[in-house]
């Protein structure tokens, strides 16, 4: 369950190589591609069909999307697909036993990913109308078709000796990073520097117990009885999909989508509440990103006439001010503006998004104009009266 690869897998299967299994004019594959049913039977064609891909496998690959391109454009190409899905179906070598439509699209996303229609058939899922793939197809497609990579399970004295009943850990690099995690790997914890282990952190992926509660996964049927196994394979999804996604194309994992094939509605319930807690992380963010470049421009602003915004101001107050006062009512000035620019009353209390974006842009640009002014700022001339910025 581990690879520190160093030399290219020899029979990585390219998309050309699926391609070319197509459109082939061999004899013996037009005979068998246009044989009644009952002259051959299912098996003898799905034997058929892998040899066609096994005797044109090649290690060049043309882009899928020439290939794609190819199935699309030429009618025979294609009815050869739809008869390859036809046998498949019938087969009943793929679990749920899906229509020739869905195993079509199986086919299709084999291709993009190099593979042949039966290792596609046994290894692709569809889920909910999404294209999943197998955790052992992704871990072989990454050993195969990188080259001096680190994609290696790593195991910790605080997980149970049995297996990973705590939480699984992948330590996944790329070929330009690995020769640094490597001597990182090799270097004692307590050794290692601040930014060492966040090279490590980087390239660390995990999923456990906590994660698992968090997503309201631990009453699933899978996690109850096979949870190290489920921990182990969402750790090494989000590791495939960050690290190796010129290899995973997007898929998700199967394993991954566990909570998602058993149908229930918690699914729905926990994408929404991530969603909602996510859009109130970032409004929250904004906001404050917001009120403190308010304060950076009101500075700025004063700080391109400090006398001249004083002798504003005196008729603002009864009474004594310091600078910071006159500050604070620069910064309403501001505040002002920016919420009539944006077609908002000072009372409003939830700025959209995409409103405040617009805030965060138009602030920046407003002190760069105050520094700039700042920086002409002669004291001694008499300075001309400094309005608000349009």
């Amino acid at each position: 369950m581990s690879a520190d690869n160093t030399a290219p897998h020899p029979s990585a299967a390219a998309p050309a190589a699926v391609a070319a299994v197509v459109h082939s004019d061999d004899p013996d594959a037009l005979a068998a591609r246009n044989a009644p049913d009952g002259r051959a039977s299912v098996l003898e064609r799905l034997n058929h069909l892998e040899q066609q891909v096994s005797s044109v496998q090649t290690t060049s690959r043309k882009s899928v999307t020439e290939a794609i391109t190819g199935l699309m454009l030429d009618k025979q190409k294609w009815h050869l697909v739809m008869e390859q899905a036809k046998v498949l179906a019938d087969s009943g070598v793929i679990k749920g036993n899906p229509n020739p439509a869905a195993v079509a699209a199986i086919i299709l996303r084999g291709l993009e990913l190099g593979i042949s229609p039966v290792a596609a058939a046994q290894n692709i899922e569809v889920v909910e109308g999404e294209l999943v793939v197998r955790g052992r197809l992704m871990l072989q497609l990454i050993q195969e078709r990188t080259h001096g990579t680190i994609c290696t399970l790593a195991t910790d004295p605080r997980n149970s000796v049995e297996g990973f009943d705590e939480y699984a850990e992948w330590i996944m690099a790329r070929p330009d990073e690995a020769p640094r995690v490597r001597e990182i790997l090799e270097c004692p914890q307590e050794d290692r520097t601040e930014r060492e282990k966040e090279v490590l952190a980087s390239c660390t992926f995990r999923f456990g117990r906590e994660s698992a509660e968090k997503a309201g996964l631990l009453r699933k049927k899978n996690y109850e009885k096979w949870a190290p196994d489920m921990y182990v394979w969402r750790a090494f999804a989000r590791g495939a999909r960050t690290k190796f996604a010129d290899v995973a194309g997007g898929a998700y994992i199967r394993e991954e989508m566990t909570h998602r094939i058993e149908g229930t509605p918690e699914h729905q319930a926990a994408k929404e509440a991530a969603r909602e807690a996510a859009f109130a992380a970032e409004h929250e963010r904004k906001t404050k990103e917001v009120r403190d470049l308010l304060d950076q421009a009101a500075q700025a602003w004063f700080d391109t006439d400090p006398q001249g915004h004083r002798e504003k101001a005196e008729s603002k107050f009864e009474g004594g001010f310091t600078d910071r006062d006159v500050v604070a009512l620069l910064r309403k000035q501001l505040f002002r503006h920016m919420m009539h620019a944006e077609g908002l009353s000072e009372g409003d209390n939830r700025v959209p998004l995409t409103k405040l974006t617009k805030m965060i842009d138009g602030l920046r640009q407003t002190i760069v104009k105050f520094e700039q002014q700042r920086s002409a700022y002669d004291p001694k001339p008499k300075q001309e009266e400094r309005e608000a910025p349009e």
